[in-house]
């Protein structure tokens, strides 16, 4: 008898077990079927609507060159980003890879022509910048519509080296740059550079006095009946005074 209740518990254990099992796997598989469906509320054409939102927003930078006030005064190189057009349906957020951190900014902190300027003072390394703008509306908040990426140059304090104070148009010159600059081979860059300039200055006053002479045989070979005619002209004129002269001394 005790074998018979033992083996009826036992097979009800394990019953029990194996529908759990079941149970809780099915759960799982509802739960993951929830995750893996659309947002419904966020429909296409509510998204439509904040993707048009989001096409209006603009970035861009501008690099300044800042003096400090006071006695010792120094030369500040800095960079400001603007977004523009930032409207109520969306927000920004900022990742910058220098920090690695990111921020949030939204319609309320732009100002009355809903955009807001960053100023970024430490220029040493080139920086890049991710905007993605993101769904503020209640029915899509949180989607990324649209990302874009922005890489701000750095300061090259080479361009302040004397070598560069006649050239500064050269890439090794340039105040802010978007590469790297090899300084073992910066001097002699900037000096080939310079010597290109003047032999290209040597060829241009050559081509320029070439060009002179070749205009003058054109002129001539162009007119030279009429310049034929006033020689004769002259030289009958000429002839004329030398002969009245010698009879008014005769």
């Amino acid at each position: 008898m005790k074998k018979i209740v033992c083996y009826f518990l036992m097979s009800f254990l394990c019953l029990f077990a194996f529908f759990g099992v079941i149970k809780a796997e099915g759960e799982n598989q509802d739960k993951k079927d929830i995750e893996d469906l659309p947002n419904i509320k966020c429909g296409s054409s509510v998204k439509s609507k904040g993707l048009a939102a989001a096409s209006n927003v603009k970035v861009a930078y501008e690099t300044l060159e800042v003096m400090e006030k006071g006695s010792d005064s120094k030369m500040n190189y800095i960079v400001d980003i603007t977004i523009y057009n930032i409207p109520d349906e969306v927000y920004v957020e900022v990742h910058n890879s220098k920090s690695g951190k990111s921020y949030t900014i939204d319609s309320s902190k732009t100002n009355a022509e809903r955009s807001i300027k960053l100023r970024q003072t430490d220029t040493s390394e080139i920086v890049n910048y991710t905007f993605d703008i993101k769904a503020r509306t209640t029915e899509c908040y949180g989607e990324t519509l649209r990302t874009i990426k922005l890489s701000v140059p750095k300061y090259n304090y080479f361009s302040q080296r004397a070598v560069c104070a006649d050239v500064p148009e050269f890439y090794m010159c340039n105040t802010f740059v978007s590469y790297d600059i090899d300084g073992a081979k910066f001097l002699s860059s900037v000096n080939a550079y310079k010597e290109s300039l003047e032999n290209d200055d040597k060829e241009q006053a050559r081509e320029g006095k070439t060009s002179v002479t070749a205009a003058a045989a054109k002129a001539v070979s162009k007119h030279k009946f009429l310049i034929l005619g006033i020689v004769l002209v002259a030289g009958v004129v000429a002839t004329i005074l030398v002969i009245k002269r010698k009879r008014s001394v005769l």
